[in-house]
Protein backbone atom coordinates (compact mmCIF):
# COMPACT_ATOMS: atom_id res chain seq x y z
CA UNK A 1 0.00 0.00 0.00
CA UNK A 2 1.10 3.75 -0.28
CA UNK A 3 2.84 5.20 2.69
CA UNK A 4 2.82 8.83 3.58
CA UNK A 5 6.45 10.10 3.94
CA UNK A 6 7.65 10.96 7.68
CA UNK A 7 7.26 14.75 8.58
CA UNK A 8 10.08 16.40 9.80
CA UNK A 9 10.00 19.64 10.95
CA UNK A 10 12.76 22.01 11.08
CA UNK A 11 14.01 22.52 14.48
CA UNK A 12 13.84 25.80 16.15
CA UNK A 13 16.42 27.08 18.06
CA UNK A 14 15.13 29.40 21.35
CA UNK A 15 17.92 31.82 22.29
CA UNK A 16 19.45 31.41 25.11
CA UNK A 17 18.54 34.79 26.87
CA UNK A 18 14.97 33.99 26.39
CA UNK A 19 15.15 30.49 28.08
CA UNK A 20 16.84 32.00 30.63
CA UNK A 21 14.02 34.84 31.01
CA UNK A 22 11.54 32.44 30.47
CA UNK A 23 12.72 30.03 33.65
CA UNK A 24 13.60 33.14 35.65
CA UNK A 25 9.87 34.20 35.33
CA UNK A 26 8.38 31.24 36.30
CA UNK A 27 10.58 30.92 39.20
CA UNK A 28 9.25 33.77 40.38
CA UNK A 29 5.46 33.51 40.11
CA UNK A 30 6.38 29.86 41.68
CA UNK A 31 8.14 31.92 44.66
CA UNK A 32 5.40 34.22 44.87
CA UNK A 33 2.68 31.52 45.14
CA UNK A 34 4.35 29.67 47.86
CA UNK A 35 4.62 32.86 49.56
CA UNK A 36 1.01 33.55 49.17
CA UNK A 37 -0.60 30.61 49.75
CA UNK A 38 1.81 29.93 53.28
CA UNK A 39 0.65 33.75 54.14
CA UNK A 40 -3.34 32.96 53.63
CA UNK A 41 -2.49 30.07 56.07
CA UNK A 42 -1.22 31.96 58.87
CA UNK A 43 -3.93 34.45 58.48
CA UNK A 44 -6.67 31.25 58.82
CA UNK A 45 -4.80 30.15 61.90
CA UNK A 46 -4.81 33.58 63.13
CA UNK A 47 -8.32 33.74 62.61
CA UNK A 48 -8.68 30.48 64.19
CA UNK A 49 -6.90 32.07 67.38
CA UNK A 50 -8.64 34.48 67.63
CA UNK A 51 -12.06 33.26 67.36
CA UNK A 52 -10.59 30.61 70.38
CA UNK A 53 -9.74 33.68 72.67
CA UNK A 54 -13.09 35.26 71.49
CA UNK A 55 -14.90 32.89 73.13
CA UNK A 56 -12.61 32.89 76.14
CA UNK A 57 -13.16 36.72 76.00
CA UNK A 58 -17.33 35.98 76.40
CA UNK A 59 -17.61 33.17 78.74
CA UNK A 60 -15.41 34.97 81.35
CA UNK A 61 -17.39 37.89 81.51
CA UNK A 62 -20.64 35.42 81.79
CA UNK A 63 -18.72 33.99 85.08
CA UNK A 64 -17.40 37.30 86.25
CA UNK A 65 -20.13 40.50 85.72
CA UNK A 66 -24.02 40.65 87.18
CA UNK A 67 -26.38 39.88 84.32
CA UNK A 68 -27.29 43.68 84.10
CA UNK A 69 -23.87 44.27 83.01
CA UNK A 70 -22.90 41.30 80.83
CA UNK A 71 -26.18 43.26 78.70
CA UNK A 72 -24.37 46.25 78.27
CA UNK A 73 -21.49 44.31 77.06
CA UNK A 74 -23.49 42.34 74.84
CA UNK A 75 -24.99 45.54 73.74
CA UNK A 76 -21.66 47.26 72.90
CA UNK A 77 -20.72 43.93 70.62
CA UNK A 78 -24.32 44.66 69.35
CA UNK A 79 -22.36 47.99 68.38
CA UNK A 80 -19.58 46.48 67.25
CA UNK A 81 -21.30 44.28 65.48
CA UNK A 82 -23.26 47.35 63.28
CA UNK A 83 -19.98 49.59 62.84
CA UNK A 84 -18.24 46.15 61.27
CA UNK A 85 -20.58 46.62 58.26
CA UNK A 86 -19.56 50.14 57.15
CA UNK A 87 -15.76 49.41 58.41
CA UNK A 88 -16.15 46.30 56.37
CA UNK A 89 -16.96 47.87 53.08
CA UNK A 90 -14.81 50.21 53.59
CA UNK A 91 -11.81 48.09 53.70
CA UNK A 92 -13.04 46.14 51.14
CA UNK A 93 -13.31 49.13 48.85
CA UNK A 94 -8.84 49.78 49.49
CA UNK A 95 -8.19 46.01 49.17
CA UNK A 96 -10.45 46.42 45.40
CA UNK A 97 -8.52 50.03 44.90
CA UNK A 98 -4.81 48.90 45.75
CA UNK A 99 -4.89 45.70 44.29
CA UNK A 100 -5.89 47.33 41.36
CA UNK A 101 -3.19 49.52 41.13
CA UNK A 102 -0.47 47.33 42.46
CA UNK A 103 -1.20 45.52 39.52
CA UNK A 104 -2.00 47.40 37.08
CA UNK A 105 1.40 50.10 37.98
CA UNK A 106 3.41 47.61 39.38
CA UNK A 107 3.98 49.62 42.56
CA UNK A 108 2.46 50.42 45.72
CA UNK A 109 -0.37 53.10 45.62
CA UNK A 110 0.95 54.68 49.31
CA UNK A 111 -0.26 57.86 47.38
CA UNK A 112 -4.02 56.56 47.25
CA UNK A 113 -3.35 55.35 51.22
CA UNK A 114 -2.21 58.56 52.47
CA UNK A 115 -5.11 60.19 50.55
CA UNK A 116 -8.06 58.17 51.41
CA UNK A 117 -6.80 57.93 55.23
CA UNK A 118 -7.10 61.63 55.75
CA UNK A 119 -10.10 61.93 54.91
CA UNK A 120 -11.70 59.17 55.98
CA UNK A 121 -9.93 60.22 59.35
CA UNK A 122 -11.81 63.72 59.19
CA UNK A 123 -15.47 62.29 58.28
CA UNK A 124 -15.02 59.52 61.49
CA UNK A 125 -14.35 62.72 63.63
CA UNK A 126 -17.47 64.17 62.38
CA UNK A 127 -19.21 60.71 63.33
CA UNK A 128 -17.22 60.84 66.84
CA UNK A 129 -18.68 63.88 67.79
CA UNK A 130 -22.42 63.20 66.94
CA UNK A 131 -22.34 59.60 68.63
CA UNK A 132 -21.42 61.70 71.78
CA UNK A 133 -23.92 63.91 71.69
CA UNK A 134 -26.20 61.59 71.21
CA UNK A 135 -24.51 59.73 74.24
CA UNK A 136 -27.56 60.60 76.93
CA UNK A 137 -30.40 60.33 74.56
CA UNK A 138 -28.58 56.61 74.08
CA UNK A 139 -28.27 55.94 77.45
CA UNK A 140 -31.92 57.06 78.13
CA UNK A 141 -32.97 55.07 75.41
CA UNK A 142 -31.15 51.49 76.51
CA UNK A 143 -32.30 52.18 80.26
CA UNK A 144 -28.57 52.51 81.37
CA UNK A 145 -27.84 54.31 84.41
CA UNK A 146 -24.92 55.16 83.57
CA UNK A 147 -23.27 57.19 80.22
CA UNK A 148 -19.32 55.59 80.76
CA UNK A 149 -20.17 52.89 77.85
CA UNK A 150 -21.34 54.75 75.39
CA UNK A 151 -18.15 57.45 75.83
CA UNK A 152 -16.03 54.40 75.78
CA UNK A 153 -17.75 53.10 72.43
CA UNK A 154 -16.81 56.50 70.87
CA UNK A 155 -13.21 56.72 70.06
CA UNK A 156 -14.08 52.82 68.15
CA UNK A 157 -15.67 55.36 65.22
CA UNK A 158 -12.32 57.40 64.48
CA UNK A 159 -9.85 54.56 65.35
CA UNK A 160 -12.03 51.62 63.40
CA UNK A 161 -12.31 53.81 60.24
CA UNK A 162 -7.94 54.37 60.48
CA UNK A 163 -7.71 50.71 60.94
CA UNK A 164 -10.33 49.42 58.00
CA UNK A 165 -8.40 51.67 55.83
CA UNK A 166 -4.41 50.83 57.14
CA UNK A 167 -5.84 46.88 56.99
CA UNK A 168 -7.25 47.21 53.50
CA UNK A 169 -4.36 48.60 52.39
CA UNK A 170 -1.99 45.89 53.65
CA UNK A 171 -4.64 43.42 52.45
CA UNK A 172 -4.53 44.80 49.06
CA UNK A 173 -0.30 44.85 49.11
CA UNK A 174 -0.44 41.08 50.31
CA UNK A 175 0.52 41.63 53.61
CA UNK A 176 -1.11 39.07 55.24
CA UNK A 177 1.03 38.07 57.48
CA UNK A 178 0.95 41.10 59.08
CA UNK A 179 -2.79 41.02 59.01
CA UNK A 180 -2.39 37.87 61.23
CA UNK A 181 -0.77 39.46 64.13
CA UNK A 182 -3.62 42.33 64.38
CA UNK A 183 -5.62 39.96 64.12
CA UNK A 184 -4.15 37.87 67.14
CA UNK A 185 -2.97 41.02 68.94
CA UNK A 186 -6.20 42.40 69.25
CA UNK A 187 -8.13 39.37 70.53
CA UNK A 188 -5.55 38.41 72.74
CA UNK A 189 -5.29 42.36 74.22
CA UNK A 190 -8.94 42.47 74.87
CA UNK A 191 -9.38 39.24 76.93
CA UNK A 192 -6.44 40.04 78.68
CA UNK A 193 -7.23 43.59 79.80
CA UNK A 194 -10.68 42.87 80.60
CA UNK A 195 -9.10 40.10 83.10
CA UNK A 196 -7.20 42.55 84.50
CA UNK A 197 -10.04 45.33 85.05
CA UNK A 198 -11.98 42.30 86.69
CA UNK A 199 -9.37 41.05 88.92
CA UNK A 200 -8.76 44.99 90.26
CA UNK A 201 -12.35 45.31 91.01
CA UNK A 202 -12.97 47.33 88.24
CA UNK A 203 -15.55 46.38 86.40
CA UNK A 204 -17.01 49.54 85.54
CA UNK A 205 -14.42 49.90 83.05
CA UNK A 206 -14.33 46.55 81.35
CA UNK A 207 -16.08 48.44 78.45
CA UNK A 208 -12.74 49.86 77.63
CA UNK A 209 -11.52 46.54 76.62
CA UNK A 210 -12.67 46.63 72.91
CA UNK A 211 -11.41 50.32 72.43
CA UNK A 212 -8.23 49.48 74.28
CA UNK A 213 -7.42 46.27 72.14
CA UNK A 214 -8.51 48.04 69.02
CA UNK A 215 -6.15 50.81 69.58
CA UNK A 216 -3.22 48.39 69.75
CA UNK A 217 -4.05 46.59 66.82
CA UNK A 218 -4.64 49.75 64.99
CA UNK A 219 -1.26 51.45 66.22
CA UNK A 220 0.63 48.16 64.73
CA UNK A 221 -1.24 47.76 61.67
CA UNK A 222 0.06 51.90 61.08
CA UNK A 223 3.43 50.95 61.74
CA UNK A 224 3.48 48.36 58.86
CA UNK A 225 1.76 49.76 56.65
CA UNK A 226 3.07 53.44 56.39
CA UNK A 227 6.62 51.07 56.16
CA UNK A 228 5.70 50.20 52.89
CA UNK A 229 7.83 51.72 50.17
CA UNK A 230 5.99 54.38 48.09
CA UNK A 231 5.30 54.56 44.62
CA UNK A 232 8.85 54.37 42.04
CA UNK A 233 6.57 56.48 39.44
CA UNK A 234 4.43 59.23 39.75
CA UNK A 235 1.06 58.71 39.79
CA UNK A 236 -1.72 61.34 38.50
CA UNK A 237 -3.38 62.96 40.98
CA UNK A 238 -6.61 61.95 39.47
CA UNK A 239 -6.02 58.36 39.91
CA UNK A 240 -4.47 58.99 43.32
CA UNK A 241 -7.96 60.60 43.92
CA UNK A 242 -10.32 58.74 42.56
CA UNK A 243 -12.29 56.78 44.82
CA UNK A 244 -14.80 53.87 44.04
CA UNK A 245 -17.64 55.14 45.79
CA UNK A 246 -19.78 52.16 43.35
CA UNK A 247 -18.38 49.25 44.84
CA UNK A 248 -18.06 50.65 48.54
CA UNK A 249 -21.94 51.39 48.43
CA UNK A 250 -22.76 47.77 46.64
CA UNK A 251 -20.35 46.20 49.34
CA UNK A 252 -22.54 48.21 52.43
CA UNK A 253 -25.20 45.94 50.99
CA UNK A 254 -23.45 42.70 50.00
Amino acid sequence: GFKFPALRLPKVAVPVAFSHRFQSISIKIKEQSTSTITSGGTLIAASIFASVFNFLYNAYLVRALELEEFGLISLIGNFIFLTSIPLGALSRTIVYRSAYLFGKYKTHARKFWVYVRRRSILISVAVTAAWVAFTPFLSSFFHSESWLPFFLFAPVWTIGVAAAVDQGYLNGNLKFKVLSVLIIAESLIKFLVTWTLVELDLKNYVYSAIPISMTASFIIGWFFANSIKGEKLSLDEKVVHKFPVNFLISSVFS
